[in-house]
């Protein structure tokens, strides 16, 4: 009866997603670790399409078979408290997302088949399911290693599968693809101990999303410019109050944890691990590396809490509460920008995103309202205001005063983001730089035929008199100068 009313829930939570649009990296194909991501981005239109009703179903119920899983294994008040959580909307309401939530069903079978069948039947079974979970997403990579700890001898047997993965072609191919995007940079990314300073913190920081998810969204600027900027990279590899109150968190939920449940803090801090940026393997921080990690704080606080049904209950309703507003961030891609502005409105690419989706609906549509470019301008304006020193902004930029008809100012903005591309990625040769010359090139042709039937219009009219003068002995009685003003306003820019 628990499970039924816990399952219900989540339905009743999800039951909206049903008739939700594509939004952003769901055109990216996961399996195998994105080893073949796309560098352009679909055409718009991708945008204005949806999965099936069916795909959808499959999305809500995936969520409720791993809190079936949780359940089973330990209990009602962690189940609950796992599927009631907002970051669960990150896999359940979010295609490209659901990855990750099919990556914990396969992890979670391996374990039930590992602890219930202690015997190399188990091992077999458990094999089988965490092959599956690593052509999922790489979340599940450090997933053996949690019984070096627990006194699961048998969950060993699962670095056979993870061997014969890291030695395969998807993997290396795909970390090759990752790894490639910090080659470059103007800031070395070799690894050193102070790494281990960025580490705590970045742990830290999905420590406090889990158990206070007030802020949640896409792109966060945590770590963006680690190996752009040094100011940047030394700030975050040093030992400042951000760093103490980082390990405090971590080492005050490590010791509560292994006193409470140590099962659920061992998953955690292992899971987690593989995102701690001790190498850069996707995004440096995201809401959604957090869907199978999340587990063992919810074993932490589930079993903390079970005995205490108040503040079970006053913790469960205000994660309903926060579910309930997140999941329509995933309506469409108009939505997922306007949560990050909403949420972040300190990150300047917030607004730039947003913009840049709204220039792009309208190219699609062809007619866009003009409050709606209004907003763009207005979103593309404080981008660039808060932050001159984005290649990503000054294009966008240079796009939006294009569509606006000013192509002066289109070329300087996006001259000044090749400017600022090049000591990133170098000269010709990328995808973006490549499209930004193309551009430079364009705009530059245009503008010259532009100044070339500008001056034409301006040239004396073949039609005076030879004198130069008007027919009227000289004298100019407006008509003549008329005429040409609206011959001059009638021709093509």
């Amino acid at each position: 009866m628990e499970l039924f009313l816990i399952l219900a829930l989540v339905i009743l939570l999800y039951a909206r997603t049903y008739n939700y649009k594509y939004v952003i990296d769901d055109n990216v194909k996961r399996n195998g670790y994105m080893y073949e991501v796309p560098l352009i981005m679909p055409d718009p239109s991708f945008y204005e399409t949806r999965p099936s009703v069916w795909y959808r179903a499959f999305m809500v119920a995936m969520h409720c078979v791993n809190v079936s899983v949780i359940y089973l294994l330990w209990g009602w008040a962690p189940a609950l408290l796992f599927a009631v959580h907002p970051i669960g909307a990150v896999g359940t309401a979010w295609v490209t997302g659901n990855y990750y939530a099919t990556t914990t069903y396969f992890t979670l079978i391996a374990y039930y088949f590992l602890t219930t069948l202690p015997n190399i039947y188990g091992a077999a079974l458990a094999m089988a399911f965490y092959t599956a979970a690593l052509n999922s997403t790489v979340n599940a990579i450090n997933f053996p290693f949690i019984f070096l700890f627990t006194g699961t001898p048998w969950g060993l047997t699962l670095l056979l599968p993870l061997a014969k993965y890291l030695t395969g072609h998807r993997f290396k191919t795909g970390i090759e693809t990752r790894l490639s995007f910090n080659r470059d940079k103007p800031v070395d990314a070799k690894f050193t101990w102070r790494r281990l300073i960025v580490m705590t913190k970045v742990i830290a920081r999905y420590i406090f999303i889990c158990l206070f998810p007030l802020k949640l969204g896409f792109f966060r600027m945590f770590g963006k410019h680690l190996h752009e900027r040094q100011d940047y990279y030394d700030r975050m590899h040093s030992m400042n109050s951000e760093f103490w109150g980082s390990f405090s968190l971590c080492l005050a939920v490590g010791i509560a944890g292994l006193i409470i449940h140590p099962v659920g803090t061992i998953w955690f801090f292992v899971l987690v691990s593989l995102h701690s940026q001790w190498n850069l393997t996707g995004q440096f921080f995201a809401d959604r590396y957090a869907y199978l990690p999340l587990i063992g704080l919810c074993l932490i606080f589930g079993t903390a809490l079970v005995n205490s049904p108040i503040l079970l209950t006053i913790a469960v309703t205000l994660l309903t509460l926060k579910t309930i507003f997140f999941v329509p961030t995933w309506r469409d891609q108009e939505a997922v920008w306007q949560n990050d502005v909403d949420t972040f409105p300190e990150n300047a690419h917030a607004y730039n995103n947003m913009a840049q989706h709204i220039m792009n609906q309208a190219r699609v549509k062809g007619k866009t309202p003009t409050w709606k470019m209004n907003k763009a301008a207005f979103y593309m304006t404080k981008a660039v205001m808060m932050v001159p020193d984005s290649w990503e902004i000054q294009m966008n930029m240079a796009c939006l005063t294009v569509m606006h008809g000013d192509l002066a100012s289109g070329l300087k903005y996006t001259r000044e983001a090749i400017k600022l591309l090049r000591p990133i990625m170098g000269g010709s040769g990328t995808v973006p730089m490549e499209k930004l010359m193309e551009q430079e090139k364009m705009l530059s042709i245009k503008i010259k035929e532009q100044e070339k039937r500008l001056g034409e219009s301006l040239s004396p009219s073949t039609a005076q008199p030879k004198n130069g003068g008007p027919k009227n002995g000289g004298r100019d009685n407006g008509k003549t100068k008329s005429k040409v003003k609206t011959k001059r306003i009638s021709q093509p820019v």
